[in-house]
């Protein structure tokens, strides 16, 4: 389906020649109109782009290498144009033109076989862009755009795929003098069509070279938006309504969708706030996709509805939301008490279905319209409700309650039959409490507790009440054994006791060691960072668990000669888990070294940056580590070079990945990419305006 919009094109021509007879306020109306001009600036034609070669391999134990050769070629050539009609302050436009041409020729052999394969690729775009405001710097801008791009591709002899975009719309936009009203006007109207070439090249703004499309979309949208200040509170209204049609090969689809959202927010000083939201939407989705019918003919994207016999499903989907949302927030001055309430409301209505219909075309010399069937099958619908209320109650800096309630209501249905609606509730009350440090000699002691009861209700299930209890110590040491070099140590422990009723309590024991060290000198900086925890969890047996993970970090960074910059990054990992099932080790390792040099051998934008890495994993059981090898580890082994000058770069990148099997077996595969580019740009002579400069001023 296409669909133009001809009152918008006749806005876009007429409202800049009517905004032109506007008088300038130095005169007065009637007056004589200043010299009528248009001033434009144009830039020189510029080119941009760069070539290069790219070199590939894939290296597999067992099997020949695999080489890739490529050629790399990226082209583009584009301008600028800028000016204003008139005065600067009635029209202004901006003009951007692009093309770009990018291909690869590319060839492909294993060793030490001959070539065994080539491929060329070539692609062009094709792009411009053009945007006018009037009255840009008023209460009242207007603005309007214009968006064009064409694009296709091919490989070697076989004709690829083209394309075109195009998109268009305007802004209107309103302010008063009190600058407490504001209100803005949208229309967009996009198009996107992508089919098969039948030849290569360009076809103006027209699409290139396409003998029948794939897919065509079509979106239009129409949005309003409206905001009021007054006092200490906000109005916002905001519409939208959009239409969207897909057509392809294999059907059609056509959608719209409206909705109006309504917010108003009051706000008293910085003790009550209240926020309400009102939200409208309505959707509504016609597919129609073709099969295959009983006698001859079959339905097919721009022939659906056309075809004699042809089996069409249609659908339609349509659905009605609306919500409601209030949020007041709510803290006295200087009170310890703060309250938080949300109340939700939302409904949802559904309705949809398909049925298979046949679509008859009349016979040549009929009058009669083919006719289509098409059923909604039932409507369903969710209104669903939401209170909840949350309070925080500070007794002082290290103690303070929260309690938070919530229930929230739902009913479905579908078509007249509503189930009976469902309940569910939520409570919680809680307390917690932090110690201050206390000194112990050279040691930090620290210790918390928080304590709460929970409470859950359903309509088809039975309450549930759980107490939940934690309680943690913890003592720090914070030294500088040398100059420029700071440690810390920290051991901490912590009970977590929980009870739910009719159930088994729960015990957990977590003991945790760690250190830290920092070092900062001579430009460099040095970081380790290592723990342990051991997990315990005490239940009904065989549920018991035991667990432990070490942690390692280990960072370092400095400088070595002139400007060169070494960085050392190594992180690890071990667990162990043990349970009812056999226990498990896993560790986790990964180790990156990166050296960069802006100025190699001191040569200006000589640079260099190489990185080098290594990622371990493996996974095995502890019945018995030696008898037990890992049932599965792998090894991954990067490294990455780039080196630049100037608009010169290369770039290397070398990797090895390594299996290796419970049996000791080991799968090796090697990764080998090379590239280098020249990049370049530059202006190219305008020759008219060399010799004749003025004629830039039209």
């Amino acid at each position: 389906m296409t669909r133009s919009f001809p009152r918008l094109v006749r806005w876009l021509v007429a409202l800049p020649l009517v905004m032109a007879m506007v008088v300038d306020s130095r005169y007065g109306l009637g007056a004589a109109l200043p010299p009528f001009k248009i001033e434009t600036l144009v830039t020189p034609w510029r080119i941009w782009g760069n070539l290069g070669y790219g070199l590939s391999g894939q290296l597999t134990k067992d099997q020949k290498p695999s080489w890739s050769h490529q050629a790399l070629t990226n082209l583009s050539v584009g301008r600028k144009v800028e000016g204003y009609l008139w005065k600067p302050w009635l029209v202004r436009w901006i003009s951007a033109t692009s093309i770009g041409i990018d291909s690869s020729q590319r060839n492909v052999y294993t060793s030490p076989n001959p070539q065994d394969g080539n491929s060329d690729a070539l692609s062009r775009q094709y792009s411009s862009d053009i945007s006018v405001d009037i009255l840009p710097r008023s209460r009242f801008p207007f603005k309007a755009y214009f968006q064009h791009s064409t694009s296709d591709s091919s490989e070697g002899l076989v004709l690829g795929r083209g394309g075109v975009k195009a998109k268009m719309g305007f802004t209107q936009d309103y302010q008063n003098k009190a600058m407490d009203t504001r209100a803005t006007l949208g229309l967009d109207h996009s198009r996107d069509v992508v089919g098969r070439k039948n030849h290569a090249g360009f076809a103006g703004i027209s699409l290139p070279g396409i003998s029948g499309f794939d897919s065509q979309t079509e979106d239009d949208t129409l949005s309003l938006s409206l905001s009021k200040r007054f006092g200490g509170q906000t109005l916002n209204a905001q519409g939208r309504y959009g239409l969207s049609s897909d057509l392809s090969q294999t059907g059609t689809s056509d959608s719209r969708l409206g909705s109006v959202v309504l917010q108003h927010q009051f706000s008293a000083g910085e003790s009550l706030s209240l926020g309400t939201t009102v939200n409208f939407s309505r959707s509504r989705q016609t597919t129609a996709e073709a099969g295959t019918g009983n006698e001859s003919g079959t339905g097919s994207g721009a022939t659906v509805g056309t075809s004699i016999g042809a089996k069409v499903m249609h659908q339609t989907y349509i659905a009605d939301i609306r919500q409601m949302a209030s949020t007041l927030f709510w803290r006295p001055e200087e009170s310890p008490l703060s309250v938080v309430g949300t109340a939700r409301l939302s409904q949802s209505v559904e309705s949809g279905g398909n049925v298979p219909s046949t679509v008859v075309t009349p016979t040549a010399g009929a009058t009669d319209e083919p006719g289509v069937v098409s059923s909604v099958q039932g409507d369903r619908s969710n209104l669903l409700g939401n209170l909840s209320l949350g309070g925080i109650y500070r007794l002082s800096d290290n103690a303070r309650f929260n309690v938070n309630l919530q229930g929230n209501r739902q009913q479905t249905g579908k078509g007249d039959e509503l189930q009976e609606p469902t309940f569910d509730t939520m409570q919680q009350v809680q307390g917690n409490y932090n110690s201050d440090k206390i000194d112990l000699g050279p040691f930090r002691y620290t210790w918390f507790g928080n304590a709460g009861v929970n409470g859950r209700g359903a309509t088809d299930s039975k309450p549930e009440l759980s107490l939940n209890e934690q309680f943690g110590h913890g003592v720090t040491r914070e030294l500088t054994p040398f100059a420029d070099t700071f440690l810390s140590t920290g051991l901490n422990e912590t009970l977590i006791l929980g009870q739910k009723v009719n159930a088994t309590p729960t015990v957990d024991v977590n003991h945790t060691v760690s250190s830290k060290v920092t070092r900062e000198a001579g430009g460099g900086r040095l970081l380790w960072d290592m723990s342990f925890t051991d997990s315990r969890n005490f239940a009904s047996a065989p549920d018991n668990s035991v667990s432990q993970q070490a942690d390692l970090t280990f960072g370092h960074e400095g400088r070595i000669g002139r400007g060169g910059e070494l960085r050392a990054d190594l992180t690890s990992q071990w667990s162990r888990m043990s349970g009812e099932d056999v226990p498990v080790f896993d560790r986790m390792s990964s180790f990156d070294l990166t050296y960069r040099h802006p100025d190699l051998m001191g040569v200006s934008n000589l640079n260099l940056s190489a990185v080098l890495s290594l990622d371990v994993s493996s996974l095995a059981p502890l019945g018995n580590l030696v008898d037990n090898a890992a049932d599965s580890e792998e090894r991954n082994y990067w490294l990455q070079v780039s080196y630049g000058i100037g608009k010169m770069s290369a770039g290397l990148v070398a990797g090895m990945t390594e299996s290796v099997s419970k049996d000791g077996g080991m799968e090796t595969t090697g990764v080998v990419m090379f590239e280098v580019r020249r990049y370049f740009e530059m202006e190219l002579k305008d020759r008219f305006s060399k010799k004749n400069p003025g004629a830039r001023k039209q």
